[in-house]
């Protein structure tokens, strides 16, 4: 996912940096500002029942993310100078401090598992893949194999993993680092529960430092910024159930209805920074709404989730400001778009129609009132042929008697 997204932040980040003119005095900071955080390692065995493959999933600082989203045009004009921003990954086999880093690891040429990442504030990234025989010879004699695949025996051996992020200046020939996460034991993972989905409240996404692009025609630049909240909920849902959300953005152009847009970078929704919204260059002769929200999952498992609208980006006669979303047509999807969500979720699970009242589905209920009706119409039927045989031997009983009587 991380080699996915990293081909995109060029298509991000070009265009709108252009709208700003900032002095390129380096880095803003001299280290890196934070480890990972929220290190999780998740277990996959690619190409049906392969070799295993180890995944850490870990959240990074907006201040990283920024740096890490633009391309390396962006770079130079923000900071002065191209970078790399990378994750490098250290491990030890039984023996928590038989890490092997030294000093050749303070550099791009050392001997390490490393991962080059973009600007998005969570990843889910590969650390040890055993199909491939330089990871398994790092982890050794910790792996075996098993039925045809390599796997790492945790039942006899202990896999212990940390990490650090790390900014390399091409000018500078020189990497800034952060410190290293503490020593992970990486089996003790193997057996973790996917946690319920945290709702993500009220909390939005919030749309800041907007402005007309002058140099770019039609182009509005802004800021994305990610509430803690959503960004938890994103988390758990890449890391327990590997899904993402998705970014979703509307547009209004004078005082007509929203519309669905295409925004530059959408498919990279948890991309931390400067985003571009484009639009006809007429357009800005007037007033161009904008606003988005975050939204995806699955609701059979349990992790749907949809944020509300942001506020509403207001551009008219050149400018720009931020207008409270309180628009009822806002209301109006959301309540649509809960019924909606109700609906499916009551759809029953055999027929796919009906609202399968009390857990069965109707056509059963139909069923069952069928076979009930027969039954009874079956006994009203038999007692009534019943009561009327009954009543030609009593009437046949009374002639014979009239008749002996008779004689």
């Amino acid at each position: 996912m991380g080699k996915r997204i990293l081909s995109a932040a060029a298509a991000v980040c070009l265009a709108f940096l252009a709208a700003f003119a900032v002095a390129a005095d380096g880095l803003p900071f001299e280290k890196v500002p934070s480890a990972p955080q929220d290190m999780h390692f998740v277990f996959s065995y690619p190409n049906n029942e392969g070799s295993e493959c180890i995944e850490a999933v870990y959240t990074q600082p907006d201040e990283l993310s920024r740096v890490a989203s633009l391309s390396s045009d962006g770079q130079m004009r923000y900071y002065g100078a191209d970078f790399d921003v990378c994750i490098q990954f250290d491990w030890a086999v039984d023996d928590k401090a038989a890490f092997h880093a030294d000093e050749s690891w303070d550099s791009v040429t050392g001997n390490y598992p490393i991962q080059k990442i973009d600007g998005s504030f969570v990843h889910r990234t590969e650390v040890f893949w055993f199909a491939y025989d330089e990871a398994a010879a790092r982890c050794a004699p910790g792996v075996i194999e098993k039925d045809g695949a390599k796997v790492f025996d945790f039942d006899h051996h202990a896999l212990y993993v940390r990490a650090r992020f790390f900014i390399y200046d091409y000018a500078a020939e020189k990497c800034t680092f952060s410190d290293w996460t503490q020593a992970y034991d990486v089996g003790a993972f193997r057996d973790a529960k996917p946690a319920k989905v945290p709702s993500v409240g009220d909390a939005r996404l919030t749309i800041a430092k907007a402005a007309v692009d002058t140099q770019t025609p039609g182009a509005i630049t802004f800021e994305l910024r990610i509430p803690d909240e959503i960004k938890q909920t994103a988390l758990v849902l890449l890391r327990d159930y590997d899904t993402e959300l998705h970014l979703e953005s509307q547009v209004r152009f004078g005082d007509g209805e929203w519309e669905y847009w295409i925004l530059q970078g959408e498919l990279y929704p948890y991309i931390v920074g400067q985003r571009q919204l484009s639009v006809d260059t007429t357009a800005l002769e007037g007033k161009v709404e904008y606003r988005c929200r975050l939204t995806g999952g699955n609701p059979d498992l349990g992790t749907d989730v949809t944020t509300g609208w942001s506020d509403i980006l207001t551009v008219e006669n050149g400018s720009t400001r931020m207008v409270v979303n309180d628009d009822p047509f806002d209301a109006k999807v959301a309540e649509a778009e809960r019924l909606a969500a109700e609906k499916e979720a009551n759809k029953c699970k055999i027929c796919g129609i009906c609202p399968h009242p009390l857990g069965l589905c109707l056509f059963i209920w139909i069923g069952i009132v069928v076979v009930i009706a027969a039954i009874v119409v079956y006994n009203v039927l038999a007692h009534k042929k019943k009561v009327k045989k009954q009543a030609e031997i009593k009437a046949r009983e009374q002639a014979s008697r009239a008749g002996s009587k008779v004689d």
